[in-house]
């Protein structure tokens, strides 16, 4: 009978152990099966002057600051509806959406594409990137680029002009017969100038000249005498100058 008594106490004990146990392993399942707190941050914003045609890449981060791994959807929504791509690593490029899978408390990069068509001026493009959580699709973040496109730029043709000598001026004459009755006949010195052309003619239109004298100097003196050959004769001067950027105008005339 002492037997039965301690079987018994025996057999309680092991129940009640056994009914310890179980309590002590269902709580230990209960607390390793954690909830799942999806998270994401999705970044920086960005702001930037562009020209018509231009495309310009944007970067961005995301980081799952949740407290598991998870998929994010990205997905962008531009204002103007202009071309613009999503760009991600070993994800196919050109779509509009991408699907991102990122390690909880790690971070994953990626780029905006955007493309401003021709054409445009004095307009403001946002563009608006969202990352959805796949686990919790009511957690999201959302990066705004802002792409800033000036006045339109009127490119004129550039046109080159080399500048010939400057005008000489022909002094006046002084008929005073000089070094055996000759005259000399003077002009200024040009700018850019290498070599002098004058011409005389007995009509004051000048329109049969004969050229006297080509050459580097600034003075030229006549052959004729003043009171011999050409007495009786009035001759009408003029004078243009010559270089490498090319040749001056005719200057003056003196008589």
């Amino acid at each position: 009978m002492f037997t039965n008594s301690i079987e018994r106490i025996g057999l309680i004990v092991t129940c009640v152990l056994g009914v310890m146990g179980m309590s002590l392993i269902g709580w230990t399942l209960f607390a390793s099966a954690a909830p799942q707190a999806p998270d994401v941050e999705i970044g920086p914003n960005h702001s930037q002057q562009a020209n018509t045609g231009q495309t310009i890449t944007y970067n961005h981060i995301l980081t799952n600051t949740g407290t598991t791994t998870d998929t994010f959807l990205l997905e962008f929504l531009s204002a103007q509806h202009w071309p613009t791509e999503l760009l991600g690593g070993a994800y196919p490029t050109g779509t509009l959406v991408l699907p991102l899978q990122v390690s909880s408390q790690l971070t994953a990069s990626f780029q905006v594409s955007l493309t401003v068509p021709p054409g445009v001026a004095s307009i403001t493009e946002t563009t608006i990137i969202t990352a959805t959580s796949q686990i919790s699709p009511t957690v999201y973040d959302t990066a705004i680029d802002t792409t800033i496109v000036g006045p339109s730029l009127v490119y004129l043709p550039l046109v080159t002009r080399m500048i010939p000598p400057d005008l000489p001026v022909l002094e006046p004459i002084d008929i005073t017969p000089i070094d055996g009755n000759y005259h000399i006949v003077s002009w200024s010195t040009s700018a850019r100038a290498t070599s002098y052309t004058l011409e005389r003619d007995t009509n004051p239109g000048l329109s049969n000249p004969q050229t006297v004298y080509e050459g580097p100097n600034t003075t030229w003196s006549s052959p004729d005498r003043v009171w011999g050959t050409i007495c009786g004769d009035t001759y009408y001067y003029r004078v243009k100058a010559s270089g490498p950027t090319g040749v001056s105008r005719w200057s003056n005339t003196q008589a």
